[in-house]
């Protein structure tokens, strides 16, 4: 089932996150945008690799949401954030929530920041992005929210933001990492609201939380994020091929998951889970314009 020739079924959105975090998963995700397996990717544009992966993407332009993963964690800044990272690198997610809660984060350095990631984005893409999500999230917490509202509002007005709002009943009846599951979406009802505010447009419901230690198959995973879906559900996933190196292990603790996730999503299982399901899939942008 292909978002272009299938018009039955409940339209939902497939996003898959860290363009440009390493050639494994820049191969994965464009390997699944170009068989309309995926409809929407996120870019690390403070990623050393973004320049160059941004090439490989440009041929896909109109087919897929292309969008911003903006990073306040596990890289560096484009620019100087004396505050958040004085030695140059971003703090890990724990400290950067303590500091956010805390009301610690200066709003200018974020704001800076963010700018510098837009700018990074349209200079190498030639555009500017569809939407703007998080690296963890980061986009959703608190003293980072609102200014990622005001920015992207000035900057991207015709853009939209990733929200993972979703009810408590719907966490439950998937089942899946309910604990991490139940946090994110708190921190998503308060972010929706500063969306709203600011009038900028975003998905009805979210899924694709995971522990990625789980013992079900991404298959068993991904039939419990479907369920019950509504018009304008984002699913949230991490996928790639095999990395030719360490990098990315040294790095990123689900890089074992992401093959597994690649593997089902390019496979029949994927397209048979969205016929039962009764689902398929869009472009959030094309969705809404409509």
């Amino acid at each position: 089932m292909s978002p272009a020739d299938e018009r039955s079924g409940v339209p939902v959105a497939l996003c898959a996150d860290d363009y440009a975090i390493s050639p494994g998963v820049d191969d994965g995700i464009l390997a699944l945008a170009e068989t309309g397996r995926i409809t929407a990717f996120s870019c690390m544009t403070a990623s050393p690799r973004w320049p160059a992966a941004a090439g490989r993407m440009k041929p896909l332009s109109g087919t897929v949401d292309v969008g911003l993963h903006f990073v306040l964690t596990q890289l560096s800044p484009l620019g100087p954030m004396p505050s958040l990272a004085p030695d140059g690198r971003f703090p890990q997610l724990g400290t950067l929530s303590t500091q956010a809660v805390m009301r610690r984060l200066a709003p200018g350095e974020i704001e800076a920041e963010l700018g510098r990631q837009i700018d990074a984005f349209a200079e190498a893409a030639g555009r500017l992005p569809d939407f703007l999500d998080g690296h963890h999230h980061v986009h959703e917490l608190p003293g980072v929210r609102d200014v990622v509202a005001r920015v992207w509002k000035a900057r991207v007005p015709a853009g939209w933001i990733r929200n993972t709002a979703t009810a408590p009943a719907r966490i439950f009846s998937r089942g899946v990492a309910m604990p991490r599951a139940a946090l994110i979406a708190a921190f998503g009802w308060a972010a929706k609201r500063a969306w709203r505010a600011a009038g900028i447009p975003t998905n009805a419901d979210f899924s694709g939380v995971r522990n990625f230690d789980e013992r079900q198959p991404y298959r068993a995973l991904m039939q419990r994020f479907l369920r019950n879906a509504e018009p304008g559900l984002l699913i949230m996933c991490h996928p790639g091929k095999p990395e030719t190196d360490d990098t990315l292990a040294s790095i990123d603790y689900v890089a074992g998951a992401r093959v597994d996730e690649y593997g089902y999503l390019s496979g029949a299982d994927f397209s048979a889970d969205l016929e039962a399901a009764g689902c398929r899939l869009v472009r959030l942008s094309s969705f809404a314009a409509r």
